[in-house]
């Protein structure tokens, strides 16, 4: 197949893989991102398995010094007298690297030429006829391309004119997100502070109004070593949705998210109530030093068609998995090296984008049943998590998982 002239919407995590994995398979790529300058602010801890991480190194997409942090437990804990909490449930897990957004979003972002990615240029309409597909920008030009990959996240803008059936499905709870410098903290105890060479645990800590996660991952600027590293946290809190907005006080218009800094007092203020009245004493420590925690709205979203015609869309834009299977940015990366791959291997881009949609479409679908098993088990306000014990607990995973199989806690998935 002759060499492409793509155009990516886009140009977050989804988008920079693309744009490598394409120009890696010698097709020409442009990259429009809406927003001016870089974006390492966004988002904060990451999980991707390590078999994935060093397939995304084979590939050249991301680096051999890329940062990250692997675990290999996840601690099950309820409030006790104790500050860590009791530990009900030690869950093995497979090797999972732990980084920060900003870390993967500057390791991806470095390997596209400054040439082709173009910011604070966005695009207000995408339209496609026989000879190519074209993005209108909001300055009154145009451009004509011979493929357009969306990934442009949930909101978008080409999703319906390649899968007008999707909806976007709020899950019943919202994510508080943070992190903080780990010299904050220094009275932790356990897994926490463990060497970085070791296998650092992962927390959960279960409530009735929904779970809380701990874990470490890389500093600011990728540092690993003990001391140097920040502390990452959710709680993953059960709000209906006719409470939805007032939950998300401070959110700029038509956004399902409220940023760093934009969160109001009195919703900091009820943060802090609830983490010291549900979870571990340590737990609530690292809230309340939490400077400008932020938070998620948390969507379940599956696009049935992934391409059509000369126009396709992955990652968020076609399918939102919530963040409760650390399945999110596995979705995204595998998304655009199965498109490098599938346009290679095909006489045409017609043939490739069909494989890849047919291929991706199932994958997605998976990922997003299995999120959504996930994150009901896990926010299940009925399950008295304080009467339960590893027996119980194991007992209660098996009913979940049943026999499908999940990367987190896939034996083959151990180092």
């Amino acid at each position: 197949m002759e060499n492409l002239n793509v155009g990516i919407v886009g140009g977050s995590i989804a988008g920079c893989a693309t744009a490598i994995s394409l120009s890696k398979q010698g097709h020409t790529v442009k990259l429009y991102e809406r927003s001016m300058g870089r974006l390492e602010d966004r988002g904060a801890g990451i999980g991707l398995p390590i078999p994935t991480l060093e397939n995304l190194q084979s590939r050249g997409l991301l680096g051999a010094d890329f940062p990250y942090l692997t675990i290999s437990n996840r601690y099950y804990k309820v409030p006790s007298r104790e500050f860590m909490g009791k530990t009900i449930w030690t869950q093995a897990l497979g090797a999972l690297a732990l980084t920060n957004w900003g870390a993967l979003y500057r390791d991806l972002r470095s390997r596209v030429d400054d040439d082709s990615y173009h910011t604070g240029l966005p695009v207000i309409k995408i339209t496609q006829d026989k000879i190519g597909a074209y993005l209108h920008f909001e300055n009154g030009t145009a451009e004509k391309f011979d493929l357009v990959v969306c990934a442009d996240g949930v909101d978008s803008i080409g999703r319906s004119l390649v899968s007008s059936g999707s909806c976007i499905n709020y899950a019943g709870y919202i994510a508080w997100r943070g992190f903080i410098p780990e010299t904050e903290m220094p009275n932790l105890e356990g897994p926490l502070q463990s060497n970085v060479n070791e296998l650092v645990g992962q927390h959960a800590l279960m409530s009735d109004k929904g779970h809380g996660i701990v874990y470490l991952i890389p500093g600011f600027n990728g540092e690993t070593k003990q001391g140097e590293r920040l502390i990452n946290w959710l709680w993953y809190e059960n709000v209906a949705k006719e409470n939805l907005d007032e939950a998300l006080a401070g959110r700029t218009h038509g956004n399902s998210s409220v940023q760093p800094g934009y969160v109001p007092k009195y919703r900091t203020d009820y943060l802090q109530n609830e983490s010291s009245r549900l979870f571990p004493a340590y737990f609530s420590d690292i809230v309340h030093k939490t400077e400008k925690p932020f938070i998620q709205s948390i969507f379940d979203m599956h696009s049935n068609v992934y391409a059509s015609g000369k126009l396709c869309i992955l990652g968020d834009a076609a399918t939102t998995v919530r963040p409760n299977s650390a399945s999110g940015v596995v979705h995204a990366m595998t998304n655009a090296v199965k498109l490098a791959d599938y346009l290679s291997s095909s006489i045409s881009m017609a043939e490739g984008l069909s494989s890849w949609n047919m291929d991706q479409v199932e994958y997605g679908y998976g990922l997003v049943e299995l999120s959504r098993k996930v994150g009901k088990a896990l926010q299940d306000p009925t399950t008295s998590w304080k009467s339960m014990d590893s027996n119980s607990m194991e007992i209660w995973w098996d009913s979940v998982m049943g026999d499908q199989n999940w990367y987190v806690t896939d034996s083959k998935n151990r180092n």
